[in-house]
């Protein structure tokens, strides 16, 4: 069984260095490393050169999911990996991936476990629950809302699930270029591993395959400010709530409770008047009043007005 791999990436060439290596590390080896670089520096363009393995294509468009889409485009391997810049592969992993895809068929899509820092605790986590927000639970399950659950500890065997984590996961090539990325998501591209793992979903079985482990580091470099996340977070799960189940009665109530609960959170911390926690609010709060005056454009899957505001 082949296997490539596709790591778009943004100005980070020192963490995608030790990615790299980490990979280098690996027992199997892959066919092809796709490196789409969206950088503003030829920076890992001087590092990619230093590996074979390494296809290297620069894109002008910033946006993890089309970079993604380009590296699928490029592959003809039978297993196609998506992975993050700033994760460390523990031993065997491509391989303890690659055998659970020969144990069945049905088998559309894997991944392994990611290393956890930290859970949101009982009291928390109850609360998270009742308001459909990402929480802690006996498996990842995708939520009305289009957030996702995760485990809320490690499993002691390959368990399947309902989504896969975008920092890393694999997919069947023949699938991967069926259903493509979210093509209308640019920059940090929220929510897109939901999106097109849950498509993928639908031709058979997806697995997290606990033996197979991961590092994901959360680089802090070139990621989205906060006042551009957090709108890109209420317009995305809109968006694709409507897009996969439609926005019915039932989506839309369960979005605009996930919404009431997310504000809500946001007004405790800023009534202690830290400017950070201030402006958390505000962006909250904006960001509301953005999709509920777009909210008929973007259920109707038009983002336009969005993107223009997000790639100023």
């Amino acid at each position: 069984m082949t296997f490539s791999i596709v790591i778009p990436t943004l100005n980070r060439p020192d963490v995608l260095e030790e990615t790299l290596v980490s990979i280098r590390k690996q027992s199997r080896q892959p066919e092809r490393i796709v490196i789409i670089d969206q950088s503003s520096d030829n920076r890992t363009k001087v590092l990619c050169r230093q590996y074979r393995e390494v296809l290297y294509i620069h894109s002008t468009v910033k946006s993890s999911s089309i970079g993604r889409n380009t590296g699928i485009d490029t592959v003809d391997s039978d297993i196609v990996f998506f992975l993050d810049d700033d994760v460390e592969l523990l031993p065997d992993y491509f391989k303890t991936i690659l055998n659970t895809y020969e144990k069945d068929d049905s088998i559309v899509g894997v991944q392994g476990w990611v290393r956890k820092y930290h859970s949101f605790g009982r009291v928390s986590n109850l609360i998270r629950k009742v308001f459909l927000f990402e929480h802690d639970s006996g498996r990842m399950r995708l939520l009305s809302t289009f957030l996702g659950t995760n485990f809320e500890k490690r499993p002691p065997e390959t368990t399947e699930i309902e989504w896969c984590n975008g920092c890393g996961f694999s997919v069947r090539t023949s699938i991967a270029k069926k259903e493509k990325f979210e093509a209308y998501f640019f920059l940090y591209s929220l929510a897109e591993d939901r999106d097109f793992s849950y498509r993928c979903s639908k031709y058979g079985k997806l697995l997290m395959n606990p033996a197979a482990e991961m590092i994901h580091k959360v680089v802090n470099i070139s990621r989205l400010p906060s006042e551009k996340k957090t709108r890109m977070t209420y317009v995305h799960q809109m968006y694709l709530i409507a897009k996969n189940h439609g926005w019915s009665f039932k989506t839309s109530s369960a979005y605009w409770w996930n919404v009431f609960g997310r504000l809500l959170f946001k007004l405790l911390p800023a009534l202690t008047f830290k400017k950070d926690k201030r402006d958390d609010f505000k962006n909250n709060w904006v960001s509301f009043v953005y999709v509920l005056k777009k909210r008929k454009t973007i259920t109707n899957n038009d983002i336009d007005d969005f993107n223009k505001w997000l790639m100023r």
